[in-house]
């Protein structure tokens, strides 16, 4: 059986997302495309979580994701995502 997993070509369940088959399939391609833009590794730090969050934090929902690229500073991560 394939699964959204199957179609991404930077990014696996195994890495630090909380509940992987929680995550939202639009979240996990739209990262997948940031990653292919920005030519550098995406290392989660957490996606869906149950709690650690504000109150009606979308990473509740599978919607949100904590991330850093260790290769680029923050300023520039944001530089190459909004390009």
């Amino acid at each position: 059986m394939t699964t959204i997993w199957d179609e991404l070509d930077f990014f696996t369940a195994r890495e630090r997302w909380g509940v992987s088959k929680l995550i939202s399939g639009y979240l996990l391609l739209s990262l997948d495309l940031i990653r292919a833009e920005i030519d550098t590794p995406i290392i989660i730090i957490k996606a869906y979580a149950t709690s650690g969050h504000a109150t009606n934090s979308l990473h509740y929902h599978g919607l949100a994701v904590d991330f850093y690229c260790p290769n680029i500073s923050p300023r520039e991560a944001t530089k190459r995502i909004i390009k």
